[in-house]
């Protein structure tokens, strides 16, 4: 079998390709190196290649989403979350993703969230070094 790869393609940024693995403890514990990151505030769109099937859910660091289908053709299948625009909006720090189909279990390395200069981001930065 190929290996499994899932494309995240924000709006305002540049897409990053992730390897997808079958063991979860695979690169649990290593710091995202920050040349692979997401961006809190972007709308995303993903691109699954290697697979036969739309994933049944996707998980972000285990916050469970359904996918939803929008197209296939050679290069994979397209789709985004379910009623989820901007998936790592509520994300802070690095993220896992891990994608179920075909009842199997698909995890990605750590990746590094970038959080934007914004007025309502700076609450959470104030928030989380108050803490």
């Amino acid at each position: 079998m190929d290996a499994i790869t899932l494309k995240l393609k924000p709006r305002y940024h540049e897409e990053i390709e992730l390897v997808l693995q079958n063991d979860k403890e695979i690169d649990y514990f290593d710091i995202p190196n920050g040349k692979e990151a997401v961006y809190n505030d972007n709308p995303y769109m993903f691109l699954l290649s290697g697979a036969a099937s739309i994933p049944s859910k996707v998980y972000i660091n285990d916050e469970a989403y359904d996918a939803e289908f929008c197209s296939g053709g050679a290069d994979g299948i397209r789709f985004r979350l379910k009623d989820c625009d901007r998936p790592f909006l509520q994300s802070f720090g690095a993220i896992r993703i891990e994608v179920w189909m075909d009842g199997k279990q698909y995890y990605s390395k750590s990746i590094a969230v970038m959080v934007s200069d914004s007025e309502i981001n700076n609450g959470v930065i104030n928030m989380v070094e108050y803490i």
